[in-house]
C-alpha cells in the first residue's frame, strides 16, 4: 500500500506520496495544536444522530477490529473504508466536504455523517462513548 497526503491550507495546495507522506502527515500533526473539548463541530454530509463507541482508524490498515455499530473516525475514509462504513452507525472524517468520498457513501448507506471536523482523531479514543448529530454537525463526548 502506498500513502498518500493531500494538503490545503488558505494559500496552497500540496500532495505527498510515500516517505514523503508519512513525513508530512507526521510533521503538519506535530505542528497543530490540540484542544481538549467534549465537543467537536464539522460540515453535516448525511443527515441523522447516532450515539456509540468511537473506533479512530488513522489507516485501513486497523479496520479488522471494527465493531458492527461503532462510529468510524479517520482523517479521511477511501475504497477499503467501504466494508466497515456499511456497518457504522455514524462516520466521522477530518477532511473532505459534502462530495467527498465519506459523504458521499455515507449518503448511499443512509449514516449520519460530519466531515470537516479538526483534530478529532487526535481528540476521540477508540473506545470513546459519542454522540453525533449530523443534523446540526456536532459530535459531543460523553461520560463513560
Amino acid at each position: 500500500m502506498r500513502l498518500t497526503f493531500y494538503y490545503v491550507s488558505d494559500k496552497d495546495r500540496f500532495i505527498f506520496t510515500g516517505k514523503e507522506a508519512d513525513w508530512a502527515w507526521k510533521y503538519i500533526q506535530s505542528k497543530t495544536s490540540v484542544q481538549k473539548t467534549s465537543t467537536l463541530k464539522g460540515t453535516p454530509a448525511s443527515l441523522g444522530k447516532a450515539v456509540g463507541k468511537a473506533f479512530v482508524a488513522k489507516s485501513s490498515s486497523t479496520l479488522k477490529k471494527f465493531e458492527k455499530g461503532g462510529i468510524l473516525i479517520a482523517p479521511a475514509t477511501s475504497a477499503d473504508f467501504v466494508p466497515v462504513m456499511r456497518k457504522s452507525a455514524a462516520i466521522i472524517t477530518e477532511m473532505g466536504g459534502i462530495t467527498s468520498h465519506a459523504g458521499i457513501i455515507s449518503r448511499e448507506f443512509n449514516v449520519p455523517c460530519i466531515v470537516g471536523v479538526k483534530n478529532a482523531t487526535k481528540i476521540l479514543k477508540t473506545g470513546d462513548k459519542i454522540e453525533v448529530n449530523a443534523d446540526k454537525g456536532v459530535i459531543k463526548k460523553l461520560n463513560p
